[in-house]
């Protein structure tokens, strides 16, 4: 990106706007943008836009307004047509994005920004934005992904003859490798990056590149190697301070040290690693310190900066012995509330598994009683449906035999009248076509009452039985049909099935008006699955569920625990599928 930024100090400096003016005084900044509003200059306010938006990253450290200025500043960038500066600010913007966590925002401007360099033939941009997106990849844990990304941004850099950045990119594909699990690949590009960074006497490199082999060699357990390394990543490294490489060199070494048992000084970098963490405070005082001893040079200047570093030490003493303090009172702290959580957590836990243990009993004393509940109902609905057969078949019984039998016995006594009383022919057939109805509908209502087909040929015969009664051109065409039925279902069972069909067909002649109907047996593991169809007119279940005839159906198949489903709308036909649990004898 160093290309970008000389470019974009070039750009500044040109520019018809006095941009030193603003550097160090936001105020002035603030008053030139309102000037700039009045004359309605688009490049004043473009550049101002751009100086509050750096002037605020760097020195207020408000990001909200940062983001927004450096959005006004491209707006006003894009009126002008100046798409360097466009590009400038995007690759700004995309950075901001990148340190909030949208990388996926921050990888389209990257992007988009591309073609804009390849035109020109920018390698050091791109290969910047290469290096942007390999970091993206990386903390997306797409490794492989990042390596491409790696290699195409070192080429670039290389092309451009920027070996600096080249070695940059070099050490970040280093990482990915490790990060891969590809410890000799890495090795060999951290000794590459050590001899190029050497040669460009870039300390900060050389010292990065050290610390890398230290770190894969401590990886690979080669502890002896990974403190050599260390140790020359430490001296490379300097000691400036909030050195995030330096605190990991120092933590890499004690960890090093720690495995070779050497706990000294692997205390001694735990704790240089520690000191990196220090108060802002004390950092300043020792700064102050020694500005004091450089600057002034005179006995008098002397003796304050000895009553200053003695009144330090004393400090640090004070300090420490209060922080040894802190830290006993701390762990008493500690301690009793850790003792008073285990007591809380101990009586909780012991409270709520009782408080379990009676919603538990309560809940299986609920299930009992449901269960009971259930089973009365059964028993009674089962008595209620058996008392009703059983009145049925008595009925039935009685039509046929004494009804039945007392009519055919007038009409034999009837046909005999015939001749005693000389009838005329057509009264007596009249009357006699009468009695053959009255007779035929008293076996029709002893087979609705009672069907003996059931009791002697079983289910599939009664119910071919009941389909026969309908072969008319009054009635829709029934299609029925039986796959694997079960062998040997309990009459009681049988008779529940045979008046759910009996009533769905009666509805569906008396309200349906259809002309075709479909009633299939299937067995599907322990279950026989019922699907009746018509494609008659339908009805609305929500209106017509408290039906007398459906509450029929509903009372038979709970008796069965039986599950049913109804598909049905009004002027669309009705499809019901019913699942009834079935036990082999």
């Amino acid at each position: 990106m160093t290309c970008l930024l000389c470019w974009l100090i070039i750009q500044i400096a040109n520019s018809q706007t006095d941009v030193s003016l603003y550097d160090s005084d936001y105020d002035s900044l603030n008053a030139a943008l309102e000037r700039a509003r009045v004359e309605q200059d688009n490049e004043k306010l473009a550049n101002l836009y751009y100086q509050l938006a750096k002037y605020e990253e760097e020195h207020l450290i408000r990001s909200e307004n940062t983001l927004d200025y450096y959005l006004r500043a491209r707006q006003y960038f894009q009126r002008i047509n100046d798409t360097e500066m466009i590009n400038t600010i995007d690759f700004l913007i995309a950075q901001r994005y990148q340190k909030a966590g949208l990388y996926s925002d921050a990888e389209s401007i990257y992007k988009n920004m591309m073609p804009f360099y390849e035109k020109k033939k920018d390698l050091s941009a791109l290969a910047e934005i290469n290096n942007q997106l390999g970091i993206i990849s990386s903390t997306r844990a797409d490794n492989e992904k990042a390596l491409e990304y790696a290699s195409l941004a070192i080429k670039q850099a290389k092309s451009s003859n920027n070996l600096e950045m080249s070695v940059k990119y070099a050490i970040n594909k280093l990482a990915y490798h490790r990060q891969l699990n590809e410890p000799d690949s890495a090795l060999a590009i951290a000794a590459n990056c050590f001899k190029v960074s050497s040669e460009l006497q870039n300390n900060e490199l050389a010292a990065k590149s050290l610390y890398y082999i230290s770190t894969i060699n401590n990886d690979q357990k080669n502890y002896k190697r990974a403190i050599k390394y260390g140790l020359q990543s430490e001296l490379l490294a300097g000691n400036k301070p909030y050195d995030e490489s330096r605190k990991n060199i120092y933590f890499n070494l004690s960890q090093a040290y720690a495995a070779v048992d050497s706990n000294k000084k692997a205390l001694k970098y735990l704790m240089q690693f520690t000191d990196l963490n220090d108060s802002i405070s004390d950092i300043e005082l020792t700064e102050s310190l020694n500005n004091l001893a450089v600057k002034h040079q005179s006995d008098e200047n002397k003796k304050k900066s000895q009553l200053l570093e003695i009144e330090k030490k004393f400090a640090e003493r004070e300090n420490e012995q209060q922080r040894i303090a802190l830290y006993f009172l701390m762990g008493g702290i500690a301690l009793l509330i850790l003792m008073l959580y285990y007591y809380i957590r101990f009586y909780s836990q012991k409270i709520d598994s009782e408080r379990i243990i009676s919603e538990q009993k309560d809940e299986i004393n609920h299930q009992k009683i449901r269960e009971l509940e259930d089973e009365l109902k059964i028993k009674g609905m089962q008595s209620m449906i058996t008392g009703q057969e059983k009145e049925r078949e008595r009925i039935a019984k009685d039509l046929h035999d004494s009804l039945g039998g007392l009519l055919s016995t007038i009409k034999l006594q009837f046909e005999n009248a015939k001749a005693k009383l000389g009838l005329k022919k057509d009264d007596f057939d009249k009357t006699s076509q009468m009695l053959d109805d009255a007779v035929e509908e008293v076996r029709n209502i002893s087979r609705n009452l009672q069907p003996s087909s059931l009791a002697r040929l079983g289910l599939v015969a009664a119910i071919r039985d009941l389909v026969n009664r309908y072969k008319d051109e009054a009635y829709p065409e029934i299609f029925f049909q039986y796959y694997d039925m079960p062998p040997n279902l309990d009459n009681l069972t049988s008779l529940s099935i045979y008046r759910i069909i009996q009533e769905l067909l009666n509805n569906t002649i008396k309200h349906a008006q259809a002309q075709e109907v479909l009633i299939q047996f299937t067995r599907e593991g322990n279950e026989l699955v019922i699907q009746y169809e018509d494609d008659g007119l339908g009805f609305d279940i929500n209106q017509s569920g408290r039906g007398l005839g459906l509450e029929n159906i509903k009372s038979r198949l709970n008796f069965l625990n039986a599950t049913v489903a109804f598909d049905t709308k009004p002027g669309e036909g009705t499809s019901i599928l019913i699942h009834v649990p079935i036990i082999d004898k």
